[in-house]
């Protein structure tokens, strides 16, 4: 449920990064319209179709940025990620039915032994401002939430997970 207007995204692979190309529903000519040097990962339309969401490895941490689906300079959300010490990045953007709010993976370091961080969860962000609210619990490491969709029309959320047994729900 990535794309909610006529205009499809996807993620192209060119030397070894990924941007972001929209382009017709009914294929056609797609020009790239990011160039982080690390790539762009996840795009999600806005419901107006306007703007893209998306998250970069670059800076670091990972950052949710958006887009005009025209092109343009990506924007990077403020989620409060950067002044926690502990976190290591927001990833895996989607947008609310009314446009207003963000869910995203959030990674909290420190890493272990085994390469795991100490918290992987659902935060929700509002677009315009830095007010976040942790939606999933805190798991132990390797416990990984992803791809937090909204239900649309419904004050519902979401998503997978890995219960520590290999099971997703």
């Amino acid at each position: 449920h990535r794309a909610l207007s006529s205009r499809p995204v996807y993620t192209l692979q060119s030397l070894a990064t990924f941007h972001i190309a929209p382009t017709p529903k009914h294929g056609g000519p797609y020009n790239s319209i990011t160039t982080l040097p690390d790539g762009a990962f996840a795009p999600y339309f806005t419901p107006d179709g306007k703007t893209i969401f998306f998250w970069s490895i670059d800076p670091v941490p990972d950052g949710i940025f958006s887009v005009p689906t025209g092109g343009g300079i990506p924007t990077q959300l403020q989620t409060g990620c950067s002044s926690d010490p502990n976190c290591l990045g927001d990833d895996n953007p989607a947008v609310s039915p009314n446009g207003r709010e963000l869910l995203a993976v959030r990674v909290l370091g420190p890493i272990d032994a085994q390469g795991c961080p100490a918290f992987v969860g659902i935060y929700r962000f509002r677009i315009d401002g830095p007010h976040t609210q942790q939606i999933s619990a805190n798991g132990s490491p390797c416990v990984v939430d992803v791809e937090p969709p909204w239900s649309p029309g419904r004050p519902r959320l979401i998503f997978p997970y890995q219960d520590g047994t290999g099971l997703s729900s």
